[in-house]
């Protein structure tokens, strides 16, 4: 009995000295986005600016600006002995330019990932390929972006 209130007990005391918290809370959030330009495709477009505009909290005093220039390219990765396409490569590229307007100065900052997906017999089965791929580069991006932002403005 008394092993295991020992060990409760100690449980506790260890859990009450856990750091926890949350990556997401507004007290992280020390950037307040005011405006985010984005050219490139209007659907990549909407979900980066949809996600990036998550970060930003209104009462942040880091005030910026984001300016993102996205391209995408879909390039033949490899062909069969028939010359047929076998595999696509699909590339994102993000260009990003940060305008810090409290200390007026920009930060220029280049993302890229690649995926490769398979072309299947049916046509709406190397779409959805494609719509993977293509979601899954813009998390990579997005992630990317949004590391960077939490660096430069952790403090």
């Amino acid at each position: 009995m008394n092993r295991i209130l020992l060990i409760i007990s100690i449980s506790i005391i260890l859990l009450n000295q856990c750091s926890y918290e949350r990556i997401n809370s507004p007290e992280k959030k020390r950037v307040s986005i005011q405006e985010i330009n984005i050219e490139g495709d209007n659907k990549t477009a909407f979900i980066i600016k949809k996600k990036i505009m998550r970060f930003s909290n209104s009462d942040g005093k880091n005030k910026i600006i984001l300016n993102i220039d996205l391209n995408q390219k879909k390039e033949i990765q490899e062909k069969n002995i028939q010359n047929q396409v076998t595999k696509y490569k699909l590339s994102l590229n993000a260009e990003v330019i940060i305008k810090d307007l409290l200390k007026g100065s920009d930060i220029k900052k280049t993302y890229s990932s690649n995926s490769i997906y398979d072309v299947e017999k049916r046509y709406s089965d190397t779409v959805n390929n494609y719509k993977e791929a293509n979601k899954a580069l813009i998390e990579i991006i997005l992630d990317q972006i949004l590391d960077n932002l939490r660096i430069y403005y952790s403090q």
